[in-house]
């Protein structure tokens, strides 16, 4: 309740800032040849009204004209409708599960001020952002110049006969407003010009965008030619201090002409300026403009933790699994969607969308937070697999993380999209049938091929490498060296890299071992599939063999592994060092370990792995290898690092295959193709399949070569 109070406290400054102090008409300057209005009959010779001198015989305290009586009893109804807007907007997260989390508070501060104030994320798209900071810095200096102001006349004049702004500071002063509320007027402009005459696709316009632009504009239209008609009609020493107001007026002065004129339209603007503000206030909460103040708190109350790692599931204790209806969401879940000012980032980077398939994270949060508004004050709302999210739409999302990487407010589509699986997996037994005997495979043989314990190691038959289960009380190794499902038990390409990865460790003297049979799946693919029992059951019993062996280390080739062992492992109570293979590489290649014996010369495009990449920010140490160690003449494609696009395996995918659009492995070695690389290098043996696919299919198998980059190294080192 004490983040409701807090808003409103600040709401209420907001709203008394728009009605106590009009334009740059500040009132409490005791300094011949004021422009100010309320006071003076003739700014130029500084005759005072009755206003004027009531306030020099009160000491220049704040006058109570009857204008202001009105404008108190406007404020005061404007404020009332803006506390039961927003207490409608916190009545839809509080009445669901409380999860907010409070700790960490240096980090989320941090993050406030880098987001928000300095607009980090919402600068990745310059146009959009810069456009954006303009008008929020506008806010801000504006805010902060009416909080002086109040804070001079309500509380340090009066106590202290002190002025914050004196007659040396005001110009300046009023320069920093004029300025600043030109900012807010061009990067409202631009907005309008980037929604309305470029329309990018991201983009779907809705009424409340109009609307809020149109206020925007006109607020500060009107704020200009307030001051600036003063300026013209009194022509006060003041006038020069806010050249951007007088040049708007000047344009007005072209079309009318008379004092007289003038005038009139002084006192029209006099009332619309304060009462538009006062309409855009009142609109706020009922607007898309909300995301004024939900934007922000999503922002403080982030997810911190692990990057890349889903929520554990408590299976016994949970009274309901996944989320199923929207009043199983949490409180934050439900902030993030009111969080949403539908920019679109997340659209246009997922290659699920992009790919043409049913699946839209932008319109996955938008139809839930629409339910969440419809469900308010219901007993129970409707169920959301199939009446509110389609089933396309749930199962199509391959968990690559773009959404999370590129929402500038930190919305969590994929982690919704992964609770609704939990339920239907869990409680309803409901997937695509594809699913069926993955599961059973996994539950059965300890990997989702069925494969079974005496294929787990036959990749290793020609190879001279330690079985920990053969060696008895000596099982020490320096390494545990993990193959993984597809690696060890594909095919034969998934083999091969592997062996190659086995390889590579064995040249560079490291002593490493392998589970063999006892290496049962790490529970990935259950995860991201929705069958959280299954993934804790195969993770647990990963981990009892782990400590059976005293295992305190693993390196693994699959990027899909290592993100499970280094992120989600510990959840459950498992203590090791999780080594990604390709930054050991790089490690060995430097100290000399790995010996380059041969060059490859060739020109490769790189492929960023999902699970490698956004998951875990290894973007530098391939390329790294690729070029300075292998001499790869690397051509990068559009779409890379924090913007590859994914190949389609993630979430069970690589199984359940593509309904509907393009095939999303098709899409990147189109891409990659049109680079005139002669092939590309990959990192994860997910997308090794995939795209060995796509390049079949294309028929460019002969033509356009598919390698693992653990091959590469393999090939060029001893």
């Amino acid at each position: 309740m004490n983040l409701f109070k807090a808003l409103i406290i600040f709401l209420f400054l907001i709203v008394i800032s728009f009605t106590s102090v009009h334009a740059t008409e500040y009132h409490a300057f005791r300094v011949s040849g004021s422009d100010c209005t309320l006071c003076h009959d003739d700014a130029r010779d500084g005759s005072l009204n009755d206003t004027g001198i009531q306030f020099e015989e009160d000491g220049y305290r704040y006058p109570l004209s009857e204008k202001q009586v009105l404008f108190y009893f406007l404020a005061g109804l404007t404020l009332c409708v803006v506390i039961f807007g927003f207490y409608r907007r916190y009545r839809l997260w509080h009445s669901r599960k409380a999860d907010l989390e409070w700790g960490r508070m240096k980090e989320r501060w941090k993050g406030l001020f880098s987001s928000v104030c300095a607009h980090s994320t919402i600068l990745k798209s310059p146009f959009a952002g810069v456009s954006h900071l303009l008008l929020f810095w506008s806010f801000i200096i504006l805010g902060l110049a009416v909080a002086t102001i109040l804070l001079q006349e309500y509380l340090v004049f009066p106590l202290l006969e002190i002025r914050l702004i004196d007659f040396n500071i005001y110009p300046y002063f009023r320069l920093m407003l004029d300025l600043s509320g030109m900012a807010g007027l061009v990067g409202t402009i631009l907005l309008a010009y980037r929604r309305y005459v470029q329309r990018p696709k991201a983009l779907d316009n809705q009424p409340t965008d109009a609307i809020s632009l149109l206020l925007l504009f006109s607020v500060f239209l009107t704020g200009f030619l307030l001051t600036g008609i003063r300026n013209q009609i009194y022509e006060s020493d003041w006038s020069q201090w806010a050249p951007m107001a007088s040049s708007v007026a000047w344009i007005l002065k072209i079309f009318v002409k008379e004092e007289n004129g003038l005038r009139i339209c002084f006192q029209i603007f006099w009332w619309t300026h304060p009462l538009l503000a006062l309409a855009f206030f009142a609109y706020i909460p009922f607007s898309k403009l909300f995301h004024m103040f939900s934007s922000p708190l999503n922002i403080f109350f982030r997810n911190l933790e692990t990057k890349g790692a889903l929520p554990m599931l408590d299976i016994r204790a949970a009274e309901t699994y996944g989320v199923g209806r929207i009043e199983d969401f949490t409180w934050k879940d439900l902030l993030e969607l009111d969080a949403c000012s539908r920019c679109g980032r997340c659209q246009e980077n997922c290659p699920a969308h992009l790919s043409e398939k049913h699946l839209n994270p932008k319109k996955v949060v938008q139809n839930l937070k629409r339910q969440m508004e419809g469900s308010f004050g219901k007993q129970e709302g409707l169920h959301l697999m199939g009446g509110v999210v389609t089933e396309d739409e749930i199962w199509e999302c391959t968990t690559c993380g773009s959404c999370l990487e590129h929402c500038p407010v930190f919305i969590e589509p994929m982690a919704k999209i992964i609770e609704m699986r939990r339920f239907t997996v869990l409680t309803e037994s409901k997937f695509p049938s594809e699913y069926k005997q993955i599961f059973k495979n996994l539950e059965n043989f300890g990997d989702p091929m069925g494969k079974g314990k005496l294929t787990r190691e036959e990749w290793s038959s020609n190879l001279d490498i330690r079985k920990l289960y053969d060696m008895g009380g000596d099982s020490k190794v320096d390494i545990l060296f993990w193959a993984g499902c597809i690696g060890a038990c594909y095919d034969d390409k998934s083999k091969n890299t592997t062996l190659a990865a086995a390889n590579i460790l064995d040249k560079a003297g490291i002593r490493c071992g392998i589970l063999g049979k006892e290496e049962f799946c790490c529970g990935d693919p259950a995860r991201r599939m929705g069958n959280e029992y299954l993934f804790q059951k195969l993770a647990n019993k990963n981990i009892e063999v782990f400590k059976k062996y005293g295992i305190k280390k693993i390196v693994t080739h699959c990027p899909h592994c290592f993100n499970v062992f280094k992120k989600e492992y510990p959840a459950l109570g498992c203590d090791f060092e999780i080594l990604d293979f390709f930054e050991l590489i790089k490690t060995l290649l430097i100290q000399g370990n790995l010996k380059i014996k041969s060059r490859v010369d060739d020109s490769f495009t790189y492929h960023d792995p999902c699970y490698l990449g956004r998951y875990n920010s290894i973007y530098e140490e391939p390329r790294e290898i690729l070029k300075s160690f292998l001499g790869v003449n690397l051509i990068e494609m559009d779409l890379v690092k924090g913007k590859s696009f994914c190949c389609g395996a993630g979430g069970g995918n690589i199984w359940r295959g593509a309904s509907a659009g393009k095939r999303m492995e098709g899409v990147r070695i189109q891409e990659a193709v049109k680079t005139k690389a002669q092939g590309i290098v990959t990192a994860c043996p997910y997308c090794d399949i995939m795209f060995d696919s796509a390049i079949k299919q294309e028929g460019m198998e002969y033509a356009f070569k598919l390698v693992n980059l653990v091959e590469l190294v393999d090939q060029a080192t001893e």
